[in-house]
């Protein structure tokens, strides 16, 4: 792509933007430190058993509150697995749950991509500032400066300007796909100008990893570099392998206030799940070595370190703010994000955490380093709070025991409120429809198939005329059959909703999960609006 007289004046800029960015975040760093370590709270918390029986009916408690089937926590205290239980069933057989017990753990998978990214660092295969473009000129961005400008710490900080864009693994069979298809998907912001959160970026990062490593695939570049040598023999990187185990957990979601167990076993996207991004399975017990060697700064039991002392800094330094106020009183305050971490401090001692959520599960990973310290949820609710709130809790009882802060009740009044904002947003758009309004065309005319190069295809065919109602499938292929498929219906004038996706939960005939509308007169030409802040809706035309 030849650049313009313009392009060549926003590397100056970006390069002064970068060097704001990165000395406040440098100062950030070292404010971050120094503040949580004035505040740190001290521990008295008696580790007797009537202490942790006390803990489990509080955990229990919680689970039953937030009707998750099942929950499985672990604590560990300077390398330990000091506490652990399960609690509750693991699938419709009521069969109980156990530290052994897998569950997804979703994004939590981050931080492993990042930990074995590391090690290639160490290795001098790239640095963390060498250019994607220099590693593989075939990944290319919309935006050009991003094409040449941005590295693994962009894309591993979520500050590349690419938003959500989750609905790319739901349509592509493969992350080559997705890659390759970069160049088209619109940015909402510029280069390391905010946090927006970004599974396909970590994908990225991870199959780079992979591809520059002698391992070749992202599964064998974590099982070789932190599985094998943690010992972690009870983890699966393949969502696909969980049915193997004798002891997993069947994913639920919360359908009428009733947990209904999901029928599928590959329970995240078409292209195997967001593995580099969130497809690490495993247990309490076998995450209990991974949390123990990050308090340890990246070293085994016997010292030897997995990765330098420098590339573990690299990994939890806060590398992108989460652009959050400072709110007086709130035990959580200096938001930020590291390199597959959340990074911030809680009650005034530094917290590293990250949640994590596929269809049917929620998890949380939580560490306290100065109290080396670190706590493992599982659930198999999906869309939960549940992780947190055990967190959170524990977090209290073990570290903060003269504070009785009921974080069930906090993250129930944020949930109504974020219920009761859908559920609004969901009325606005039933009333914003005109009612008996008729398309321009007739209803077979607007059936065929449709393309766009970052999108793919989608195949609209008609399923009921009376009703308006057409069948489709997106990028549906002999090899690949379609993962994003399900029903579209008349909306108003020449526009169209998508009420049905099976594969994602979604079922509304009332309000669209996505409108279609067809432009300039024609049925041949849609655009789909994906609700991306900042985003133009992509243009599909007739093949």
């Amino acid at each position: 792509m030849k650049l313009t007289d313009q392009h060549h004046r926003i590397p100056i800029k970006i390069h002064t933007v970068l060097t704001i960015t990165l000395t406040a975040l440098a100062i950030a760093s070292i404010f971050w430190r120094i503040f949580v370590l004035t505040l740190s709270v001290r521990n008295d918390f008696d580790e007797s058993k009537s202490n942790w029986d006390r803990l489990s009916t509080e955990i229990d408690a919680i689970r039953i509150q937030w009707n998750v089937p099942g929950v499985a926590v672990g604590v560990v205290r300077a390398g330990n697995l000091v506490y652990s239980s399960g609690f509750g069933i693991r699938n419709s057989k009521q069969e109980a749950v156990t530290p052994q017990t897998l569950f997804q753990v979703g994004s939590t998978t981050k931080a492993f991509t990042s930990f074995a990214t590391a090690t290639l660092v160490d290795e001098g295969k790239f640095e963390w500032d060498t250019p994607i473009s220099v590693l593989n000129p075939k990944i290319k961005f919309y935006d050009p400066i991003t094409t040449i400008e941005a590295n693994f710490i962009d894309i591993m900080s979520h500050r590349t300007g690419l938003p959500f864009h989750n609905q790319l693994q739901w349509i592509w069979p493969s992350f080559d796909d997705i890659n390759e298809r970069l160049q088209y998907i619109q940015p909402s912001a510029q280069l390391r100008a905010k946090f927006q959160y970004s599974n396909n970026m970590f994908n990225l990062a991870g199959i780079l990893a992979a591809n520059i490593s002698s391992y070749e695939t992202w599964e064998k570049l974590v099982t070789e570099r932190i599985l094998k040598p943690l010992g972690m023999t009870n983890s699966i990187v393949d969502p696909k392998a969980m049915k193997e185990s004798s002891n997993h957990s069947k994913g639920f979601r919360n359908i009428g206030g009733k947990a209904v167990e999901y029928e599928h076993y590959n329970q995240t996207y078409r292209c195997n799940g967001p593995r580099p991004a969130g497809s690490i399975i495993s247990s309490v017990e076998d995450l209990s070595k991974w949390v123990a060697v990050f308090n340890r700064r990246g070293a085994l039991k016997n010292g030897t370190q997995l990765i330098s002392k420098k590339q573990f800094n690299m990994v939890v330094t806060p590398h992108t703010s989460l652009g959050k106020p400072i709110i007086p009183n709130n035990p959580v305050q200096f938001e930020y994000y590291g390199l597959g971490w959340f990074l911030d401090s809680y009650r005034g001692t530094p917290r590293i955490h990250h949640s994590g959520s596929t269809l049917g599960y929620s998890a949380q990973l939580t560490t306290f380093p100065d109290h080396d310290m670190a706590i493992i949820v599982l659930t198999n609710m999906d869309s939960s709070k549940a992780a947190i709130t055990i967190s959170n809790t524990i977090s209290d009882r073990l570290l903060f025991s003269s504070i009785n802060f009921d974080w069930a009740k906090f993250y129930k009044m944020q949930m109504a409120e974020l219920e009761e904002s859908k559920r609004k947003l969901r009325q606005k758009i039933i009333d914003s429809k005109t009612p008996g309004t008729q398309p321009r065309h007739n209803f077979v005319r607007y059936s065929g198939s449709f393309t766009n190069l970052g999108y793919g295809t989608i195949l609209l065919k008609p399923h009921d005329e009376s009703s308006k109602l057409f069948n489709f499938w997106w990028n549906n292929y002999v090899n690949n059959p379609a993962f994003l498929f399900g029903t579209i219906g008349h909306w108003e004038y020449d526009s169209w909703g998508i009420f049905e996706i099976p594969e994602i939960a979604v079922r509304d005939f009332e309000a669209p999960y996505w409108k279609l509308e067809f432009i300039n007169g024609g049925c041949d030409v849609f655009v789909i609006d994906f609700a991306e802040d900042g985003v133009d809706p992509p243009i599909i035309k007739v093949m």
